[in-house]
C-alpha cells in the first residue's frame, strides 16, 4: 500500500516538475494543400495522400488565374494563407488517374500570408517534364520539376513532384511574405505547404521557482522512501 501511495505521489510530482520546467511536446506542422484546377469540370482532390500530408484530407480547389483567400489547412481549419495570381491559364493531362494530377495551370502565382523567419517545406506537383520556377527568401531557383509521372499518389520525387525543404518565405512587399511559383515551361497541378518545417525537440527553459520547488519535494520524498525501505 505504501509503495502504491508513493508511486501516486511521485507521478503527481513528476507532472508538477514538467509544468515547472516548462517542457513542451512537439506539434505537427500545419499543411495547406492546393489542387490547381485547370479544367472546366474538375473535381477537387481529397485525401491524405500527398507527400507532405500529415493525416488530413482537405484540399483547396484553386481555379487557374483566380485569386483565393483564407485557405483551409488539411484538417479544414482556417489559415492566413492566400493565393494571388499574376497570370494563369488552364490545361489538362488526359493520362492522369487521380483528381490532383488531372489538370493544372500555366502561369505565375504567389502563396501569401506566411510567417517571415519561419522554415517551410513545399511540394509542387507538375505536368510531365515541366520546368517550374520557385522563389523564396534566397531568390529565384527551380528547374525541371517533374519527369514521367507515376500518377500513384503520393508519387515519386522528380517524377511526379519536386520538393523544397526548410525554405523561408520571401518579402513580397507591403508586409506580405510567401513564395512565388511559376510554370516556365509546363504547368503546376498542385502544391503542398507545410510549416514550420520539421519537428523541433521539446524545449526546456531555465528552471524557475515552481520547478525547483517541485523537483526538491520529489527528491525529498524519494529519500525518505529509500530510508524507510532499508529500515524494513
Amino acid at each position: 500500500m505504501k509503495n502504491r501511495w508513493f508511486g501516486s505521489v511521485a507521478a503527481r510530482l513528476v507532472g508538477v516538475c514538467a509544468i515547472g520546467l516548462g517542457i513542451a511536446g512537439t506539434a505537427s506542422p500545419a499543411v495547406v494543400n492546393l489542387d490547381i484546377e485547370g479544367g472546366a469540370s474538375d473535381t477537387t482532390h481529397s485525401g491524405a495522400d500527398g507527400v507532405l500530408s500529415g493525416g488530413g484530407t482537405f484540399w483547396n480547389g484553386i481555379d487557374a488565374g483566380v485569386d483565393a483567400s483564407g485557405l483551409l489547412d488539411e484538417t479544414g481549419a482556417p489559415t492566413s494563407t492566400d493565393v494571388v495570381w499574376t497570370s494563369g491559364g488552364g490545361g489538362e493531362d488526359a493520362s492522369s488517374t487521380n483528381d490532383l494530377q488531372d489538370s493544372g495551370a500555366f502561369g505565375t502565382f504567389e502563396v501569401q500570408g506566411l510567417d517571415p523567419g519561419t522554415a517551410y517545406d513545399v511540394a509542387i506537383y507538375a505536368f510531365p517534364f515541366s520546368f517550374i520556377a520557385f522563389t523564396d527568401s534566397s531568390g529565384p531557383s527551380g528547374g525541371l520539376c517533374s519527369g514521367s509521372p507515376t500518377y500513384a499518389l503520393p508519387g515519386t520525387q522528380d517524377a511526379d513532384y519536386c520538393l523544397y525543404e526548410d525554405v523561408m518565405p520571401a518579402d513580397l512587399g507591403g508586409g506580405v511574405y510567401g513564395f512565388t511559383i511559376s510554370g516556365l515551361d509546363g504547368a503546376v497541378m498542385g502544391v503542398q505547404v507545410s510549416g514550420p518545417g520539421g519537428q523541433e525537440p521539446p524545449t526546456v527553459p531555465a528552471l524557475g521557482w515552481p520547478g525547483k520547488l517541485a523537483l526538491g519535494t520529489f527528491f525529498l520524498f524519494a529519500g525518505v522512501f529509500a530510508l524507510r525501505s532499508r529500515a524494513r
